[in-house]
């Protein structure tokens, strides 16, 4: 028989019928080596039966639960990114394959012809919708009474003044500070 099923059979320590036992008992007869692993594998087995557990130093699990959420949260950072990674490059190249495709259809002055009067439409959509803001501003207020612009301009002063208040607060005890700790 084959060296390496006997050494299989002495780490594994499966149920051998008697021929299968007999096999190995001759085999252990000659080889030193077999021997040697056998004489090893029992004392190891030995010595994890008869010792002693050793209890973990004061604080183990909270320190191991810090560690595991630090893990995870690596570990989920490192899965976004190379899950936007890949939908960026898959992006790009549908992006490629229609520009491709593009150049197969059409000639590359129809392309820049169209994309000028893409470009022209939406300056003058732009401009119209200014125009019209503007009409919109100018025709308001002689309608709206002078109180509701008070208390408008008022409201909207109150947002701003909050807005930049929560960005001060932000930036002088930083992001860090507003999360909960377990």
């Amino acid at each position: 028989m084959e060296h390496n099923l006997f050494e299989t059979w002495i780490i594994d320590q499966v149920e051998l019928n008697s021929e299968q036992e007999y096999a190995l008992q001759q085999h252990l007869l000659d080889c030193s080596t077999c021997q040697r692993l056998q004489r090893n594998l029992q004392a190891a087995i030995l010595s994890i039966q008869t010792s002693t557990p050793v209890a973990p130093e004061p604080g183990f699990s909270r320190r191991w639960n810090d560690s595991l959420a630090h893990r995870r949260a690596q570990q989920q950072a490192k899965q976004i990114s190379f899950t936007r990674n890949i939908l960026l490059v898959g992006l790009l190249f549908l992006l490629a394959m229609l520009v491709g495709y593009s150049l197969l259809i059409t000639s590359p002055m129809r392309l820049l012809v169209s994309g000028m009067q893409n470009v022209m439409s939406l300056v003058l959509c732009w401009n119209q919708l200014g125009r019209i803001a503007f009409n919109l501003i100018s025709a308001l207020p002689p309608i709206i009474p002078l109180a509701i612009w008070v208390l408008l301009s008022t409201g909207l002063a109150g947002l701003s003044l909050f807005w930049v208040l929560t960005l001060w607060r932000i930036s002088r005890q930083g992001v860090g500070n507003y999360e909960t700790k377990t």
